[in-house]
């Protein structure tokens, strides 16, 4: 495996665990629109 490979095999795993970070948040806030969508 080349330099630049690592390189970006490490710049998409950054990206990914930015994204699993981010996605329980998103998850909440589409719960929270979809309970305001059935409440009205």
């Amino acid at each position: 495996m080349s330099r630049d490979e690592l390189k970006k095999l490490k710049k998409l795993r950054r990206k990914f665990s930015r994204a699993a970070f981010d996605l329980p948040q998103q998850a909440k806030n589409a719960l929270h629109l979809e309970a305001r969508v059935w409440a009205n």
